[in-house]
């Protein structure tokens, strides 16, 4: 894994609250943004992120940082999901750099990946793609917290390869041609380094699994609106 340090904070004045790749619902932006929280903003399922855009279901946590969907107001996906650091004392020295790698550098590598691999229609193929940052502004300066990314449609590789039933080696050797076949064009174009390669860092992606759930929000809401003018 590549070496990291420590950043200064960036200053309030430095960034534009408004600066978000992913406002108008644009999720593959070629170019990185920030999305701006105000310090006393509330991370939760149904709390605004940005105008017409919202905090969706929390699908999880780790040891550095939560996840949630992001949603538009109107309760479509977006296709993305964000990741917000913990925020006691204990998660902050976990985030230090010199103890771990921290999510800002993460979010450093995933727009280096971005950059040398996406294709022209804004895919990356293989890796989870990450898009804007997201900092917590005060009167006086501005902190990493986390960063807008792809989402994942689908099991993680080892909560598919545990079941009991399972019992498919041609889904292995996919699973392992894709993985080692992104992993050398990385290593190739960037001289990129997995230092943490199990099973659980492997997601199972379909796409067109996006396109069904759009459809199917589009035909409640429609439903929805119809019922309305019976009434």
């Amino acid at each position: 894994m590549a070496e990291t340090q420590e950043t200064e904070p960036c200053k309030a004045d430095d960034l534009d609250r408004k600066n978000s790749a992913v406002n108008a619902g644009l999720p593959w932006s070629r170019e990185p943004g920030a999305v701006v929280l105000d310090f006393n903003a509330l991370v939760k399922e149904g709390a605004d992120l940005w105008d017409g855009v919202k905090f969706g279901r929390f699908l999880g946590a780790g040891v550095q940082a939560r996840v949630f969907e992001i949603i538009t107001a109107d309760g479509r996906p977006t296709n993305q999901v964000i990741k917000v650091a913990h925020a006691d004392l204990a998660h902050k020295i976990i985030n230090n750099p010199v103890i771990w790698i921290s999510m800002e550098r993460e979010w450093e590598m995933g727009t280096q990946l971005r950059a040398a691999l996406q294709s022209s229609d804004g895919r990356l193929r293989g890796f989870m793609r990450v898009d804007d940052c997201v900092v917590m502004m005060t009167k006086k300066s501005a902190r990493f917290t986390g960063m807008i990314m792809e989402k994942m449609q689908g099991w993680d590789v080892h909560s598919r390869i545990t079941d009991p039933t399972f019992h498919n080696i041609h889904y292995i050797r996919e699973m392992l041609f894709q993985s080692f076949t992104s992993l050398d064009r990385a290593q190739r174009a960037l001289g990129f380094h997995h230092a943490d390669l199990g099973m659980r860092n492997i997601m199972e992606h379909y796409p067109q699994l996006y396109a069904e759930e759009e459809a199917r929000v589009a035909e409640s809401a429609a439903s929805i609106a119809e019922a309305a003018r019976a009434e």
